[in-house]
């Protein structure tokens, strides 16, 4: 641990690989190996190679696991089998989002949560104190993970493996002779594959995918990449997008939020709130001007401000995402967005910005 940073199992292999390392999601990690663009690209056309260490787990065990998350997570995980993962949000009582996490069914009494490294600490005394009957919560710790995403990771890993996990679900299973967990669900409109193992494990892992894929086009990658990818899917960030003030029906999370379950943590407060009065746009902008905190305005009044933005290097142009009031939500709407006082026009229009699909 640097300060109250954590380091990265796989910090010395960045080092010797060039990276340029900088805080991220509470984890000392790569920032880019000197392209982040190039790093861009490469998961768009072959595959790229994260250090998946601004996640962290936690155990969740016992005969009342699971009525203790059908409490603490907004998602109903009653349909969620062993050897299944899904996303689910954790709420405050007042409806706001604590974490975006994975949810693993790990056997018929334990589950795992993969929270954001940087919430770790804020999360589990939440959960802590949440707990009812027969149920107990414990870091996972000494593992590292990998993610590894782009339209060739499938025949990058069966090069590996013989296990391929099918979407949303997760198998234990030898990757290059090394014992691992692997997921697959999917991250920035690719298909992804993230892999945890024993941190002792972590260099001998990396080597054997980066030498695997290096004839594919697969290139090891930094945040600023993961940024850009994430932006240009019109993913939300904790931390941008959502955060413990934000509602998640305002931010594209309705979907996740199963108000017809009995009773979750957060519950009450949705429903008195009412149908949201902001929500997530998609805006191009001529340049690259929007950055967080940027005020969003229509003709004199001001409407929103922008969560995330910047310049997308596979699609070559500059986006933003904004919480803006729902009346200027539509897409085609002309608003602008105030960066240094100066108004840069912004066209609102459907997210994502990409799909695979697209």
């Amino acid at each position: 641990m640097e300060g109250n940073v954590l380091m990265t199992p796989l910090h010395d292999k960045h080092i010797q690989n060039g990276a340029q390392m900088a805080p991220f999601m509470g984890c000392l990690l790569p920032s880019n190996y000197g392209d982040s663009a190039a790093e861009h690209h490469a998961v768009r056309t072959a595959a790229g190679l994260f250090d998946a260490a601004h996640r962290c787990e936690v155990r969740i065990f016992g005969a009342d696991a699971l009525r203790n998350l059908q409490n603490l997570l907004c998602s109903n995980l009653s349909t969620l089998q062993v050897g299944q993962v899904c996303r689910s949000l954790m709420l405050n009582m007042q409806g706001g989002v604590m974490d975006d996490v994975q949810v693993y069914h790990i056997d018929e009494n334990e589950y795992r949560l993969a929270l954001h490294t940087c919430n770790r600490a804020k999360d589990l005394r939440h959960i802590s104190r949440q707990l009812f009957g027969d149920a107990a919560v414990a870091e996972a710790e000494g593992e590292c993970r990998l993610a590894l995403t782009g339209p060739q990771s499938a025949a990058i890993f069966a090069r590996l493996c013989d296990t391929l996990p099918i979407r949303n679900a997760f198998a234990f299973t030898q990757v290059a002779g090394i014992s691992c967990r692997v997921s697959r669900i999917g991250f920035a409109g690719e298909d992804s594959f993230s892999l945890c193992c024993a941190a002792t494990d972590g260099e001998s892992l990396y080597h054997a995918l980066i030498e695997t894929g290096a004839p594919a086009g697969l290139r090891p990658c930094g945040m600023e990449s993961f940024v850009s990818l994430r932006l240009e899917a019109g993913h939300s960030l904790y931390g941008l997008e959502i955060d413990d003030a934000v509602s998640p029906m305002e931010t594209g999370f309705r979907h996740l939020v199963q108000l017809n379950k009995r009773e979750f943590i957060g519950r009450d407060a949705l429903i008195a709130a009412g149908e949201p009065r902001r929500a997530r746009i998609g805006l191009v902008l001529s340049e690259d001007v929007a950055r967080p905190g940027c005020v969003v305005v229509h003709r004199d009044k001001q409407v929103g401000t922008v969560t995330s933005g910047g310049y997308c290097p596979y699609l070559d142009v500059s986006v933003a995402m904004a919480l803006v009031e729902t009346p200027y939500r539509d897409v085609g709407k002309t608003l602008r967005v105030e960066r240094d006082d100066v108004l840069y026009e912004a066209k609102v229009v459907p997210l994502p910005f990409y799909s695979r699909e697209s």
